[in-house]
């Protein structure tokens, strides 16, 4: 396994093994050398032996960001992609945090979220980078104005059976927004928003998982809800089902139980922000929507869940 840091060394390989028993152990995390690349946070791999990161803090400065590629047989830092909005304001990376790669196509997407600590700016934008140039094709506007400092966070560029179309989800905004790819230019056109999460009583809208029956699932961290699309016909956006999480509803592992049922696991926080820390994981029923349960890390453990992943379903499909 791979785990991006926030502080520290900022990349970790972790082995695994099983116990006498056949239940799994962790049994060493080795740091990578990501360079002067720092608060790692998204990773995307390849099928050609790369993989990228998005470094939320770049090299430290107050609108730093970039992106490391990575090889995966030796994990050497390969480059690190910079493009400083000091240098191009119309096109730039600053404070990206969600990625996603269309290999068909050549294209690498990242968001522009917000400076590391949390006070020294907001992004509002997306941009499109050559997946093997690493040029920069156009810094896309993800908000209602230039001024609507929207927090984009992840970003998932469709692709395969699905409509060719580009979701991002924005944490200030609470929204989603999409854009259609353009086969002409081989870009995507303008950003527009697809679903106003204000209108349904939602905010900061995080995570998007997608699984093979066409199905959208997206996290909303206030109040704490996982929303489900239909995407078979974008770019409407058809709400099939709402469950209901704890506060800071964030990432998403889905698999079945023993007894067959189809789950998810919901990770309730995000960054120990006031009411958005519930610091639980919900176990929800996909195809009825009931919470068969509720693990509460917080009091039981004393620790707070940043992040969950599964090896299975569509948690591996199309995230990070």
């Amino acid at each position: 396994m791979f785990t991006t840091a926030l502080g520290g060394s900022y990349l970790y390989e972790i082995k695994t093994g099983e116990d006498q028993y056949g239940l799994p152990k962790l049994i060493d995390a080795t740091p990578i050398d990501t360079g002067e690349n720092t608060v790692g946070e998204n990773l995307f791999f390849t099928n050609d032996g790369r993989y990228f990161m998005t470094f939320m803090g770049g090299a430290g400065g107050p609108k730093d960001g970039s992106i490391g590629v990575f090889n995966a047989n030796n994990n050497q830092l390969i480059k690190t992609i910079k493009a400083p909005i000091q240098a191009n304001p119309n096109q730039f990376i600053m404070y990206p945090h969600g990625i996603s790669i269309n290999e068909e196509k050549g294209l690498m997407m990242v968001t522009s979220t917000i400076h590391p600590d949390l006070t020294t700016g907001l992004g509002n934008t997306c941009t499109l980078l050559d997946l093997n140039t690493y040029e920069i094709k156009e810094t896309y506007r993800v908000a209602d104005s230039p001024t609507d400092m929207s927090a984009p966070v992840e970003v998932l560029l469709l692709r395969g059976k699905f409509p060719q179309y580009a979701l991002a989800t924005t944490m200030i905004g609470g929204d989603i927004w999409i854009a259609p790819y353009n086969t002409t230019t081989k870009k995507y056109d303008a950003f527009t928003k697809l679903f106003d999460g204000s209108t349904q009583g939602l905010g900061w809208a995080l995570e998007m998982y997608i699984d093979d029956s066409n199905k959208l699932y997206v996290s909303f961290a206030d109040p704490g809800k996982v929303l489900v699309f239909d995407l078979s016909n974008l770019p409407q956006l058809k709400l099939l089902k709402t469950f209901d999480a704890d506060k800071g509803a964030h990432h998403m592992a889905f698999f079945k139980t023993k007894s067959g049922k189809e789950v998810v696991a919901v990770q309730n926080n995000l960054l120990d922000l006031p009411n958005l820390n519930s610091g639980t994981i919900s176990v929800i029923d996909i195809n009825t929507g009931k919470t068969l349960g509720t693990v509460d890390l917080r009091n039981r453990y004393g620790i707070l869940p940043e992040s969950i992943e599964g090896t299975n379903g569509p948690s591996n499909y199309m995230h990070h």
